[in-house]
């Protein structure tokens, strides 16, 4: 959706009219950004709560009862997600000329590998995953049976602070914002 947003009408050549209009390139960019990610953090809310009704519809599944306060945890790290994915894909279609591409070897291949795999905590820190993954066990507070099945990348579950995800979600975000802007006004496209 990101991908299509920002870069369907540079592929087909209709943001040419756009860009003659009094309009700046980099509120066109923001715009669209901010669209894909509202859409996208709805869709997330929707598909969210339908898997924790689901969930919730089983109540003996629940150790002390139904923990709805979890709903909410899952529900900020999705729409953080999508804050952050939209940006990283309004960068991708404003950089790059097969953005696809290069959006799937970036999800699959370089932000999975580096979130599951044993690599420094600072490398994982720029991924989204990664972040994502750190609110959800920051919130829902698992015993240590599930906080190895979320976090496979940890030989163990270790009990202790799991840095600012928050915040390194805002700034992976708008340092990808940051660049797609500047590559999107600066660059001649054909």
């Amino acid at each position: 959706l990101g991908v299509q947003a920002v870069h369907g009408q540079l592929e087909d050549r209709t943001a040419m009219y756009l860009f003659l209009r009094p309009v700046g390139r980099a509120p066109l960019l923001l715009g669209r950004w901010l669209a894909v990610a509202t859409v996208g953090g709805a869709m997330n809310v929707l598909f969210a709560t339908g898997v924790f009704g689901a969930a919730a519809l089983r109540p003996e599944a629940w150790t002390f009862g139904v923990d709805w306060s979890a709903w909410w945890v899952f529900v900020a790290s999705l729409m953080l997600g999508a804050v952050a994915y939209a940006a990283a894909a309004a960068l991708f279609a404003a950089v790059f000329r097969r953005p696809l591409v290069v959006a799937a070897v970036f999800v699959v291949g370089v932000q999975m590998l580096t979130a599951n795999l044993p690599v420094s905590a600072g490398l994982r820190r720029l991924t989204i995953t990664d972040p994502m993954r750190r609110i959800v066990i920051g919130g829902v507070e698992p015993d240590a049976r599930l906080a190895n099945n979320l976090w496979p990348a940890e030989a163990r579950y270790r009990d202790e602070p799991l840095g600012e995800p928050v915040q390194n979600l805002l700034l992976f975000a708008a340092g990808a914002l940051l660049l797609a802007t500047w590559r999107f006004a600066t660059a001649e496209y054909e």
